[in-house]
């Protein structure tokens, strides 16, 4: 049985993979409008599933990097994907791995 504790309106969820954890807190990376990774450190509220609420420190439509982040360093240009476009995601994999 699960109980309903809060709602929350307009919540920004984002998969629990796409953060990290270090000393200064929980952080995750941003695509800027021109395509550069930028490491924003956010405020976690509740986990929901394999998502995590984010209470501060991200915006509505903001572009956040869920896989390949850990080889990421801040400020670098990107070539972003969508999650949605498969085909991209596996060809990047592919050149990943060569």
């Amino acid at each position: 049985m699960k109980l309903l504790l809060d709602v929350r309106e307009r919540a920004i969820v984002v998969p629990s993979k796409a953060l990290s954890i270090e000393k200064g807190g929980a952080f995750l990376y941003v695509i800027r409008k021109d395509d550069i990774a930028e490491k924003r450190f956010v405020q976690v509220g509740p986990e929901v599933g394999n998502s995590v609420v984010i209470e501060r420190g991200l915006g509505e439509n903001e572009r956040v990097v869920v896989e390949g982040y850990h080889k990421l360093s801040p400020n670098v240009k990107v070539q972003p994907v969508t999650s949605i476009d498969d085909k991209a995601i596996q060809l990047l994999r592919e050149k990943e791995e060569e």
